[in-house]
């Protein structure tokens, strides 16, 4: 979003790459085009805000950030009638075509937001008639995953799991296919009503399980990346859980094999852990999320840059589904970078969570 707010803003601004943007009405001026430092983002807070803010760079200049849904417009090349005029008369003249007052500032900034607000509303609206849509396929698909499951159940074999490594490749082939297909259209019940991740009483759940289970359906996925998957650890507990959790074991997957180098390794780990809680990470070797992406990642449709040169599918979605998940069973998924390489930013992504047993959750 932040090009189509460079390209919509009548004020000259600058990019976090110290590249220089015309207004379609102001244009950079030469005590900026002269500036060899263009050290502009240094004068504004890296805080994320929903207000319009004035800085004064070293050369009298002033700068204007502007933040609207998670992205940042730095304005520069003014000067602001309205704080400058008696800190430099001289700048006041060189500046003449590109005098601004900060009322006006503010006004195109809350102008965008509401246009912003009025998109975003509309694709929202957008989004859950599709979802709706997708109710008829999902009743198919549960259909389909039934009676495949009713075929494995006829195979020799103590266990769910003896019997689905007895079957036939192929089978083995469509029941975790099918299984995953299933998941994935569960995610569209929570973008559609996020309450949904609550929905049904809380039972016990075997989360190890549910891990490894998901492991073996992206192991197809991984390989064709090149990417290892492994799981780790022990565990017996069986805390409380909605089944949103099966939802939330597949976006942290999805989104550690999406996000891997070429030729690394997934590594799931899930232990217990005192007083009966679930220890859960999920670890891969990508990109760090670092600076102010670090309090986006979790928002509705936010990707990082880095993640956006990797791979040009995907939504934004899957982190803020894993979010809402959280906040259903009262967890908070941390972020740590571990090992970060500084020449290349590249990192171990660790993704981790304790469950404690509550058999109470959808109590307030």
């Amino acid at each position: 979003m932040n090009s189509i707010l460079v390209s919509l803003c009548p004020f000259p601004s600058v990019t976090l790459a110290k590249e220089l943007k015309d207004g379609f009405i102001l244009n950079q001026p030469k005590v900026c085009m002269s500036c060899k430092e263009k050290n502009c983002w240094d004068f504004a807070s890296a805080v994320t805000s929903e207000e319009v803010r004035h800085f004064i760079c070293s050369r009298d200049v002033s700068l204007f950030r502007i933040d609207i849904s998670g992205e940042a417009l730095l304005i520069n090349g003014v000067f602001d009638l309205e704080n400058n005029e008696s800190r430099n008369r001289f700048r006041r003249k060189s500046l003449r075509k590109n005098k601004v007052r900060k009322a006006d500032v503010d006004l195109w900034a809350r102008r965008m937001k509401e246009g912003f607000r009025a998109i975003g509303d509309r694709i929202e609206k957008s989004t859950k008639e599709t979802i709706e849509d997708l109710h008829d396929i999902k009743t198919a698909t549960s259909l389909v995953f039934r009676n495949a499951e009713a075929i494995i159940s006829r195979l020799p074999g103590a266990l769910d799991e003896d019997k689905l490594e007895n079957a036939d490749p192929r089978l083995k082939s469509l029941i975790k296919s099918v299984n995953l297909l299933d998941s994935r259209l569960n995610m569209s019940s929570i973008i559609a009503n996020p309450a949904s991740a609550a929905y049904g009483r809380p039972r016990r759940v075997a989360i190890y399980k549910v891990f490894h289970t998901m492991v073996r359906m992206f192991e197809q996925l991984a390989a064709a990346k090149n990417v290892r998957i492994t799981m780790r650890g022990s565990s017996y507990s069986t805390p409380h859980a909605f089944d949103s959790i099966t939802t939330l074991a597949l976006v942290l997957i999805d989104n550690a094999v999406k996000y891997s180098q070429d030729g690394g390794e997934v590594v799931v780990t899930v232990n217990d852990n005192v007083k009966g809680s679930v220890a859960v990470t999920v670890e891969s070797r990508g990109p760090a999320i670092s600076g102010d992406d670090l309090q986006l990642i979790f928002q509705k449709r936010f990707r990082t840059e880095n993640a956006k040169k990797m791979t040009a599918s995907g939504s934004g979605m899957g982190l803020y589904i894993a979010s809402v998940i959280a906040d259903a069973h009262k967890v908070r998924i941390k972020y740590e970078a571990r090992n970060i390489i500084s020449s290349s930013g590249i990192a171990s992504n660790v993704f981790s969570f304790y469950l404690e047993d509550n058999p109470e959750l959808n109590k307030s």
